[in-house]
């Protein structure tokens, strides 16, 4: 072949364009797959894939986010009936320590 842009075919000795390489078309002729041998195969990536991965991840992390958002809720409904505070309390414990001390202490500095 005259030009390094150009590739020969091994039987018919055609010269084509390296660019009608690997394109899914004999262009050597039809008893003739050398434009078509040694190729690369290349992974078919679309867009639907890439729509349907990005659902699929949406997806798992949406149902990740609601069982964690419901473990929390039912934690801190269980903290609210504990049987060791009172029915009105929606503090901490410590916090209600706190304040008998407070109280308490007030009441010895009468």
């Amino acid at each position: 072949c005259q030009n390094q842009n150009e590739f020969k075919c091994r039987n018919s000795s055609y010269c084509i364009s390296r660019k009608l390489q690997c394109n899914h078309v004999r262009n050597c002729g039809m008893d003739d797959r050398s434009d078509e041998m040694d190729c690369l195969q290349e992974t078919e990536f679309n867009e639907f894939m890439l729509v349907g991965l990005g659902l699929g991840i949406s997806s798992i992390v949406a149902i990740g986010m609601i069982i964690y958002c419901r473990r929390y809720k039912r934690k801190k409904m269980r903290r609210r009936e504990h049987p060791m505070l009172p029915a009105h309390s929606h503090f901490h414990t410590c916090e209600s320590i706190g304040e008998r001390f407070a109280n308490s202490s007030s009441m010895d500095s009468v």
